[in-house]
């Protein structure tokens, strides 16, 4: 497996496991995991090899990050080391690897996947581990280049730094697919760097009598204004960078 994954294989990884079935099953039980620190490789041979059940959190699952106490919570991170992308829809496996060409990532197929329905789950390493809010800029930033490049069935939930991938289990007969991109880590701090900075709000004009519209003209006035502000900033409603016709947001300032 290491011959796979030689440019970033010896990249070490912290990661918490938490294998615990009872906090799957308590939502008010404290997520608390056992830390972990594998290179990469290692990562990849376990992903790489499914375990047989019949439901998803039955193996529990990982996240790639560092938590005070061992304790899964978004204000416990103190760093993380890759970034995880939920395929849900038009998730295959292949297709999802080739985007990555370059980049050292890891691919998997997930419980619910099927062959008519491909979901998958991206493993992207970083090359040095970064905070939650790095972390999610760059999440961010990717996603909106996937986006742009025909890949609408992205979790956009599934944003938050230092989120759990459940192990990968598949029932009896059903297909597992999985493949090692071999390439480099991704420099998270200097994709967010490259972003341009949010354009500023507009100065609002004082003075101006109030317009009498209906309520319908209303409605439509402040959509038009919500879409501006949204594009002003550089953040759609979905949470990721606006699209700019004719821009497009590299994963790094090199590509």
């Amino acid at each position: 497996m290491s011959a796979l994954v030689s440019c970033a294989g010896d990249v070490d990884l912290d990661l918490l496991l938490v294998d615990d079935p009872a906090v799957y099953v308590d939502t008010h039980r404290p997520m608390i995991g056992r830390p972990l620190r594998l290179p990469w490789w290692n990562v990849a041979g376990c992903l790489s090899r499914p375990s047989m059940g019949t439901y998803k959190t039955q193996f529990g699952g990982a996240t790639p990050g560092l938590f005070k106490r061992n304790h899964k919570k978004k204000e416990n991170l103190i760093h993380i080391g890759a970034m995880l992308i939920d395929f849900d829809g038009g998730g295959d496996v292949d297709r999802v690897a080739d985007a990555f060409a370059g980049y050292a990532a890891i691919v998997h197929s997930t419980f619910q996947h099927t062959r008519n329905n491909p979901r998958c789950r991206a493993w992207l390493l970083f090359r040095d581990a970064v905070d939650a809010q790095t972390c999610e800029a760059a999440w961010k930033v990717v996603v909106a280049n996937l986006v742009e490049r025909g890949f609408d069935g992205i979790d956009m939930d599934a944003k938050d730094a230092g989120r759990l991938g459940y192990l990968p289990v598949v029932c009896e007969g059903a297909e597992y697919r999985f493949r090692v991109v071999d390439g480099e880590p991704l420099d998270a701090r200097a994709i967010v760097a490259a972003q341009p900075p949010p354009a500023p709000r507009p100065t609002p004009k004082l003075g101006h009598a109030p317009v009498s519209c209906s309520s319908t003209s209303q409605n439509a006035a402040r959509s038009r204004s919500s879409h501006i502000i949204g594009v002003a900033n550089g953040v759609s409603k979905s949470g990721v960078p606006a699209r700019v016709p004719g821009v497009r947001i590299p994963f790094s300032p090199q590509v």
